[in-house]
């Protein structure tokens, strides 16, 4: 007998010796090996859907951004809370680096403006080589998008 009281059988099978349990302990550890993997399952999805809507959102980012700040001048914390304004929980991580590659490709020029509660804020405002890939950003995105749109819908039925 185990700690638990279950009766523990050997059997041997050629030169191999298995323990046997009995069929209640065996099915508990079925039930408990199928819930540890479907939790395993359930988690490498989530993991997996956050990756992917974290890239999906990576990949707007750039085109949100010029878009933003092509309707008016805008500062960094500004942005992240237009976008969240939008339904895009975004943090500030995701945003600056874009700020900051736009800047540095000449899409965007900035301007500092003291503030009233704290360090000068970066005012972003686009450069026409910015509005130019503003276009273009959207004009590839509604591609994308629309053959994303087309590929989802039931089939038959493309108006959705």
């Amino acid at each position: 007998m185990d700690h638990h009281g279950a009766q523990r059988r050997w059997h041997a099978y050629g030169t191999a010796r298995i323990q046997c349990l009995p069929s209640t302990t065996l099915e508990s550890s079925f039930k408990t090996l199928a819930l540890n993997q479907y939790s395993y399952f359930t988690n490498s999805m989530s993991r997996i859907q956050a990756q992917q809507d974290a890239q999906i959102i990576r990949s707007a980012l750039p085109l949100l951004t010029l878009t933003l700040i092509g309707e008016r001048e805008s500062y960094g914390y500004e942005i992240v809370e237009r976008l969240s304004k939008l339904g895009l929980e975004v943090n500030t991580g995701l945003v600056y680096p874009v700020l900051a590659r736009l800047e540095r490709d000449r899409l965007v020029t900035t301007r500092s403006v003291a503030s009233n509660s704290g360090p000068p804020r970066k005012y972003f405002t686009l450069t026409p080589d910015g509005q130019s890939a503003r276009a273009s950003a959207r004009q590839q995105w509604q591609l994308v998008s629309s053959a994303v749109h087309n590929a989802l819908a039931p089939e038959g039925n493309t108006d959705d």
